[in-house]
């Protein structure tokens, strides 16, 4: 989708570094439009990912001949929450111990904000997509990882250390299968990218249409993550008792394949009744840049 923007409107441009792919989009505020949008693959060394933001601060404002009132960058890890460093990036190590704040506000010399990419997720969902209107809210995306973000009366949580809502963290089998991060039995290594590759030897969108084409092999692998995506949604309910739940990333574009079931599944789990009952989830309505959007929205003053 594209529109014009007028010169009254400020220009934002998100990024979301993801471990498969980095999204950029330029967003006008106060009057929400999104202006233009594209996506690489995210690039292997800091060196490159800075030349690749650089270079779409500089394209973009040549292009709509101003400068960008503003940037946010949302990527997959954990940062320290008063230093802006990314600590540990499980998907992406080259940027483990980064400065990532530092080192890209000097390159692109623009206001910068910058975060967790499933807290981006989360709060562009929370704010503008599917869960807009409820006051507490789990985000979940599901792709290379699975990354968590909580939204609570207008705002993310955190957490005391930065690294609240690591539910592609939490352990679903004891001393299961070794997670990218070191630890073993994590959400992550049973119902993204890697468990599909494992179990049904082809990507999560080649094995959802053999799997709508009655492979029985394909549906197994589905059947397998929805169990194990049951275990989670027990959990996020049981711990946070949000009133939604917002599932986005690359294999919630298949949420017909596995999540009513796993909702299913999941509130035989839930101890509250009414949380039970009250149990929403949604798949996420912002797209495949709803990270990009919600990286804007780390700014503060950006409250739409």
């Amino acid at each position: 989708m594209t529109v014009r923007s007028s010169k009254k409107q400020n220009l934002y441009l998100g990024v979301d570094i993801g471990g498969s792919s980095t999204k950029f989009v330029v967003v006008s505020l106060p009057r929400m439009g999104v202006n233009n949008f594209c996506k690489h693959k995210t690039p292997k060394t800091r060196k490159e990912l800075l030349r690749l933001i650089s270079g779409h601060v500089n394209e973009f404002e040549q292009g709509y001949g101003r400068k960008l009132t503003g940037v946010g960058v949302a990527l997959a890890g954990v940062f320290d929450a008063s230093s802006k460093k990314i600590l540990h990036s499980p998907n992406l190590p080259a940027f483990n111990n980064w400065n990532i704040y530092q080192v890209v506000k000097a390159a692109v010399k623009r206001p910068l904000f910058v975060g967790n990419d499933a807290n981006a997720f989360t709060l562009g969902e929370s704010m503008l997509g599917a869960a807009k209107g409820f006051r507490r809210v789990f985000g979940m995306t599901i792709g290379t990882g699975v990354g968590g973000g909580l939204f609570s009366n207008g705002q993310l949580e955190i957490g005391a250390n930065g690294g609240a809502g690591e539910i592609g963290h939490s352990v679903v089998v004891a001393g299961g299968k070794q997670c990218t991060c070191g630890g073993h039995g994590h959400l992550e290594e049973y119902i993204t990218t890697r468990a599909f590759l494992r179990l049904g030897g082809y990507s999560p969108s080649v094995i959802a249409v053999k799997a709508r084409k009655g492979d029985k092999r394909s549906q197994k692998v589905f059947d397998v993550m929805t169990g194990y995506l049951a275990i989670a949604l027990a959990n996020i309910v049981n711990i946070w008792d949000p009133e939604a739940i917002v599932i986005g990333g690359g294999i919630a574009q298949d949420s017909d394949l596995f999540l009513k079931r796993a909702v299913y599944l999941a509130k035989k789990e839930i101890l509250s009744p009414q949380a039970a009952r009250g149990f929403v989830v949604k798949v996420a309505k912002l797209g495949e840049y709803s990270g990009a959007i919600g990286a804007i929205l780390f700014n503060n003053k950006n409250k739409l």
